[in-house]
């Protein structure tokens, strides 16, 4: 368990240093992916991912807007380390970030995008730790 507590050392110190060091815009961010396996080769997913951003003058990350997006894909696993994968069809809504107080009522820019993408995966170690 030492490698585990090494881990969360580092991260906990890359946080303290990100909230001491980092811009004054708060952001959050929150996603989830709904996962339907059609064969051994086939999967679905539906992805949404919502952020959102402090107010002008207020520290409150929860306040305003940021981003919304609704995304679908369809994997196909063509060998171990090889995976295409198809969304047709993405919807985006990304509001400005808030820098001055016309920002925050700003309508929000929407787009519709298709993507493809190719996973390659190697390994590299047999063992990290």
């Amino acid at each position: 368990m030492s490698w585990f507590k090494k881990l969360l050392v580092t991260a906990t110190g890359i946080f303290i240093a990100q909230t001491l060091l980092a811009q004054t815009h708060n952001n959050a961010w929150f996603r989830t992916t709904l996962s339907l396996p059609v064969s051994e080769k086939f999967k679905i997913d539906n992805e949404f991912q919502h952020r959102r951003q402090n107010g002008f003058d207020n520290n409150n990350l929860f306040d305003k807007n940021l981003m919304f997006t609704y995304r679908n894909w369809v994997h196909y696993q063509y060998s171990k380390d090889v995976k295409f994968s198809v969304s047709p069809f993405a919807y985006f809504s990304n509001y400005k970030i808030i820098q001055k107080q016309a920002d925050q009522t700003a309508e929000p820019n929407k787009e519709i995008r298709f993507s493809v993408a190719v996973e390659l995966q190697h390994e590299l170690f047999k063992s990290f730790i």
